[in-house]
């Protein structure tokens, strides 16, 4: 029996909440056999009965006054926010102090959040001392205000102890299968997930894009630019500090608020991005684009890809 309370704030994404009572559902009618229900799941959260979602959509919700005691799983989708800023703000807000608050008195519930909602499990100090993932480009605002907390925000999904921890967004599918993998099985989370046509995954990795950070802090355009000048040479941090006009300390701790990484970690990725663009040439051999993007050798980019992607270079060749 799966018995959950998806907690939704004013304001959040629509995927989430959808998904998580789309999938729901559908298990419940395929796998009905016995007569009896298999699922008991509750839209919680607000205060008025109704939550509108961002997009102008709207799902009739248990005002968290009235809820009782939780049920044995909480899960939280993301709040509706992307950006650092949006983000801090909107945790401030009454609505979400009050989530937070019923989330805090929910000492018996598993826990399992994804993309934004995970800073509001950490706000209610349901992750401190766990590792744990969110969406990817708010990893070093997460990793800043819960210290507590280990992240590892290439990961997909990741399970510490009672908690469970997604990523970016779609993230949240894979969240959902871990829940009925762990509550019906592997072979019944196998079956859901073939219905949805999807499949888990294991990394984040392969989304992350420099791009994104450039609206987050404009120092990282400046160590993008550089790297993208110099791809074929290696990378140094004091070179890194010296392009940006910032000691390696203050550049240090710059790059890890805006990313989650190391500045020798970012200009790596930065490096892996344009060998994967260079890999859709069927002419290029991996040892020639290894030299092309400053590495030593085709087993050195060949150990990167995969540990930024989870993939081998092959399979970003153009089919």
């Amino acid at each position: 029996m799966l018995s959950m309370d998806v907690l939704v704030l004013q304001g959040a994404s629509p995927i989430g909440v959808a998904t998580t009572l789309d999938l729901v559902e559908g298990f419940a009618r395929s796998h009905n056999s016995t007569g009896s229900p298999q699922v008991d799941v509750r839209v919680v959260g607000g205060d008025i009965g109704t939550l509108t979602l961002r997009g102008g959509m709207s799902v009739p919700a248990i005002p968290l006054a009235e809820t009782g005691p939780a049920r044995p799983w909480v899960v939280i989708p993301g709040i509706g926010n992307s950006a650092a800023a949006e983000i801090e703000r909107r945790l401030a807000e009454t609505d979400v102090r009050a989530a937070v608050q019923w989330l805090a008195s929910a000492s018996e519930s598993r826990v399992a959040a994804s993309c934004t909602g995970t800073f509001v499990a950490a706000e209610a100090g349901c992750l401190a001392g766990r590792t744990v993932t969110t969406t990817w480009w708010l990893a070093g605002l997460f990793a800043r205000r819960y210290p507590d907390c280990r992240v590892d925000a290439d990961q997909m999904l990741i399970k510490d102890g009672p908690v469970l921890t997604a990523g970016a967004v779609m993230g949240h599918l894979d969240l959902l299968f871990a829940i009925i993998d762990e509550v019906f099985g592997a072979e019944i989370a196998q079956s859901v997930a073939a219905r949805a046509a999807a499949s888990p995954r294991a990394s984040q990795a392969p989304f992350r894009r420099s791009a994104v950070y450039r609206e987050i802090d404009p120092d990282l355009v400046v160590i993008e630019r550089y790297v993208l000048d110099r791809l074929d040479s290696p990378v140094r941090l004091a070179d890194l500090a010296e392009a940006t006009h910032l000691s390696t300390r203050t550049l240090a701790r710059r790059v890890q608020a805006a990313t989650g990484l190391s500045p020798i970690q970012f200009a790596q990725r930065i490096k892996v991005e344009s060998a994967l663009e260079l890999l859709r040439d069927p002419w290029r051999s991996v040892a020639d684009i290894a030299q092309s993007v400053g590495l030593a050798d085709a087993s050195t980019l060949n150990r990167l890809i995969r540990r930024t992607t989870g993939r081998s270079p092959g399979s970003f060749r153009a089919g």
